[in-house]
């Protein structure tokens, strides 16, 4: 009988509004990327016939929830889901045990972020830019967790809890509702901070043992020429990531020289 089972699928530039019914029966899954498309449904039962099912992205796309199937996939290490039109997160997603980057950026994930329960032990890299999220969870335990973008979206307050997340390097907080009284905690380990286009008026004093710290668009910066104040290419890239080796999306512009030259045109 013919069959088809495939390790890995790479789609770009479709007109899928949903994936055939015969991926759903795939056992042999390890990567799915289909990107830069019309899908909006991934059905409930989406990978869950695939136990060794490890990347999966599907950025630039039009879907609006996870499958249910998501929280089934134990063996996932990166997911990538930026630039739909997400809203419903299953509560399982928050405790996949090797998770390590989660990528969400540019969707709609803001209230049903807010209230729910994070746990994952193995998480590394987390992007929340431009979701309109409010307040963070009341509840998120990331050990591992060495780089948060949070750009773009209201949050006032940096919860107390981020003390236990001793390993993070790099923490992107500019376009927010920042103030002086927000962070509830200091940093002793984080090599990047950006800051920038909120309302600080001061800076908390651990501020000073931030290698890479990016405070242009603050009042404090009105008239200060302090390094940190300096403006950038743009308001989504810096210094360091210009710096840094490989295409970084935030610089990938002209202004920026679409990352000094990393990315392609």
């Amino acid at each position: 009988v013919p069959d088809c089972n495939c390790a890995v699928i790479k789609v770009h530039n479709h007109n899928m509004t949903r994936l055939p019914i015969v991926v759903n029966l795939m056992t042999a899954l390890r990567k799915v990327e289909v990107v830069n498309g019309p899908l909006r449904v991934l059905d409930d039962d989406f990978g869950s016939q695939a136990p060794t099912l490890s990347v999966l992205i599907m950025d630039f796309n039009r879907l609006k929830s996870f499958p249910d199937s998501i929280s089934k996939m134990a063996s996932l290490h990166t997911l990538y889901m930026g630039f739909n039109e997400i809203e419903y997160i299953p509560s399982g997603l928050w405790t996949l045990p090797e998770l390590y980057d989660l990528d969400l950026q540019d969707n709609r994930i803001g209230t049903a972020f807010e209230e729910v329960r994070i746990g994952l032990p193995n998480l590394h890299h987390m992007h929340l830019s431009n979701n309109s999220i409010a307040k963070l969870p009341k509840a998120w335990v990331s050990p591992s967790l060495t780089m948060l973008h949070a750009g773009g979206n209201n949050i006032s307050t940096i919860p107390h809890y981020f003390s236990s997340f001793t390993n993070l390097q790099l923490l992107y907080l500019s376009r927010n509702q920042l103030n002086s009284t927000s962070f509830e905690v200091g940093f002793d380990t984080l090599s990047v901070l950006d800051v920038r286009n909120n309302s600080l008026r001061s800076f908390p004093l651990w501020f000073g043992s931030v290698r890479f710290l990016y405070a242009a668009g603050n009042p404090i910066c009105a008239g200060n020429s302090a390094t940190s104040c300096a403006p950038q290419c743009s308001e989504y890239c810096n210094d360091y990531l210009l710096q840094n080796a490989g295409c970084d999306f935030e610089c990938n512009s002209k202004v920026c020289n679409f990352d000094k030259g990393q990315c392609s045109l």
